[in-house]
């Protein structure tokens, strides 16, 4: 009897020892979220109303005049860098003149703005490559299917073998893709022109229908490669020029609340400097010829630039 039960025990140990070596899976935050998230779950929650009534505090167009000047990336690291120092500070104290509603504000901007960072980067990674949407499926499939049903339609007729031959299909890039399946679609309609071979296709399946599937499906995959190739360099679209401006309004609103506190009560400790707060404020002070003012004496609805 020990003899089995030593095997058990020794299994056992064998089982706890392999539990210990096994390691568990690494785990993907996408950027910009681990701060503003942990921060956010310890707010009072948001409604409609205070997000429409923070909104309406900056125009899109001052928003926009502010985010056209950074870069997304950047603002959203400086952001997480003021909201962990205010979560931090709310979880000591309460702050005359900046509420933690607020602070849950500037928390759901800067995730919606890592978000917009992470699409962004997917949409860049993706010129040339892919298409909108499941446009480059598509028109991958439309293109094997129309390529598929020449090769049976065009059995016997060298002609039209060879011109198949000669189109050189690629999928590697979305431009190539495009002249792929606009190439075969020619060719298919080419084929279609005589009367039998408008019958020879309807065998296989290669209707009018079925050609008529090319020309908006290359619009799509034009338009999607063309949206992010007209962005310049280096550069954040307009739709996230506005949002980040909109964060960076609320970081230099949350500045000015802090330093404000401080006048009145030295315990209360300042907020990380934020070299892009400190660029736009110093810009806008030069366009108006004013010497450079810093965030805490900004107000409420009013910000330089």
């Amino acid at each position: 009897m020990l003899a089995p039960l030593a095997l058990v025990a020794r299994g056992g140990h064998d089982l706890d020892m392999a539990a210990k070596k096994k390691t568990p899976p690494p785990t993907t935050t996408v950027f910009g979220t681990a701060t503003a998230t942990r921060v956010l779950a310890s707010l009072p929650a948001l409604d409609d109303k205070r997000r429409a009534l923070y909104r309406k505090v900056f125009t899109d167009l001052q928003c926009h005049a502010w985010g056209r000047r950074t870069r997304a990336k950047k603002v959203v690291s400086e952001a997480n860098q003021l909201i962990g120092s205010l979560g931090a500070l709310f979880q000591k104290r309460e702050v005359v003149g900046y509420a933690k509603h607020r602070l849950a504000w500037l928390c759901e901007l800067t995730l919606a703005l890592a978000s917009a960072v992470e699409k962004g980067e997917e949409e860049e990674a993706q010129v040339g490559t892919s298409g909108k949407g499941d446009a480059r499926t598509a028109a991958d499939r439309l293109l094997s299917r129309i390529v598929d049903a020449l090769l049976s339609a065009g059995e016997g007729d060298e002609v039209t073998l060879k011109r198949l031959s000669a189109l050189e299909v690629r999928r590697d890039s979305n431009a190539r893709l495009t002249a792929s399946l606009q190439g075969v679609a020619a060719l298919a309609s080419d084929l279609r022109a005589t009367e039998d071979g408008r019958l020879l296709c309807e065998d296989v399946g290669l209707t009018a229908a079925v050609l008529a599937e090319v020309k908006p499906l290359v619009e799509r995959l034009e338009d999607a490669t063309m949206a992010v190739m007209r962005r310049p360099p280096g550069t954040d679209a307009p739709d996230t020029n506005v949002l980040e401006g909109r964060v960076l309004r609320e970081m230099a609103f949350a500045t000015s609340a802090i330093r404000r506190a401080k006048a009145l009560d030295s315990t209360v400790p300042l907020p990380p400097y934020s070299k892009l707060l400190s660029g736009l404020m110093h810009h806008g002070s030069k366009k108006k010829g004013k010497a450079p003012r810093g965030p805490g004496k900004a107000t409420h609805g009013e910000q330089p630039g």
